[in-house]
């Protein structure tokens, strides 16, 4: 499991250099067309493209699973878009490619509307020449991104944490500390115990384990005092010993423990509530103890199962 945050805001801050924010959006389409439109070509093919190319980012390159002419176009924006040069641009591809490419795609870190006028107007002149358009714009730009680690961590600085990044992390620290560090005087806390269930590690798989032990020794120490609803938490104690540990590929499974065990133990607790109605005024003090037992199985199981869910998902 891989956490990756990539805004358009953290690009330009990641590429505040020399070559200007522009130019880097620039490369980035590049490397995505490389790997989205050529990767699949038997024969390797270069993108090229010669200083202030018109129209188009590269000469066009030709797509060997589509049997097609590829041209790509990036446009930047810092503010709104702007329409009328990316009808400029594909006044140049029919300029300059007509007969010689067969799509664009345009790269926009903008969404882009399609019932804007000029946009309208530049993929008529598209059209008229036989030559589509593809947009790919703001954020199914950073969707690409993401399929590829490198782009991510080069253009946005965005390293992928996993469970490995993780583990590599923590020998570095242990090995920096040195002598410093001693395991009897560090303690798992409730930050460790959050941040692997966060990524779902084996800390996390034994965690969510021990929630049935727990319930059932809760359930034991209960049985005594309350020996007259002995067959309610047999129903309890029978429904949690069947449920099956969870793995790392099945701890979603842990969603469903609180349905499982209410129905389980549904018929159990109709009857409490069918002899608590049945109680007459001579019994109050035993009434109370019936309402009480009712709700301490829910406590344990609300603390110990119930919320599996909401910690597995944190």
């Amino acid at each position: 499991m891989a956490f990756q945050l990539l805004t358009w805001e953290r690009f330009i801050t990641t590429n505040l250099d020399p070559c200007g924010v522009e130019s880097k959006f620039e490369d980035l389409c590049r490397q995505l067309f490389i790997n989205e439109y050529l990767s699949q070509n038997k024969l390797v093919r270069y993108v090229h493209a010669n200083p202030n190319n018109p129209g188009l980012e590269c000469d066009p390159v030709f797509d060997e699973v589509n049997q097609r002419w590829l041209g790509y176009q990036a446009k930047f924006f810092t503010q709104r878009p702007g329409y009328a040069q990316l009808r400029e641009s594909m006044e140049k591809v029919v300029k300059y490619y007509a007969g010689k490419v067969d799509c664009v795609i345009l790269y926009c870190n903008k969404s882009l509307s399609t019932q804007a006028t000029d946009y309208k107007r530049a993929k008529e002149i598209l059209n008229e020449n036989h030559i589509s358009l593809e947009v790919v714009t703001a954020d199914s730009i950073l969707d690409q991104v993401r399929k590829y680690p490198y782009l991510s961590s080069y253009y946005f600085s965005a390293h992928p944490i996993t469970h490995e990044w993780i583990a590599e992390h923590d020998r570095y620290m242990f090995e920096a500390l040195g002598e410093r560090f001693h395991r009897e005087f560090n303690v798992d806390t409730e930050f460790s115990l959050q941040l692997s269930l966060f990524v779902r590690d084996e800390q996390a798989i034994k965690y969510i384990n021990s929630k049935k032990e727990t319930l059932l020794s809760e359930i034991d120490g209960l049985i005594y005092p309350y020996a007259e609803y002995r067959s309610y938490f047999n129903a309890v104690k029978a429904a949690v010993h069947d449920i099956a540990d969870i793995e790392y590929d099945t701890i979603e499974d842990s969603y469903q423990w609180e349905k499982y065990v209410r129905d389980a133990v549904k018929d159990e607790s109709e009857k409490l509530k069918r002899n608590r109605k049945s109680c007459g005024p001579g019994c109050r003090k035993k009434n109370r103890a019936q309402l009480q037992i009712q709700r301490i199985p829910r406590r344990s199981c609300g603390e110990n199962i119930l919320n599996l869910q909401k910690e597995s998902t944190r």
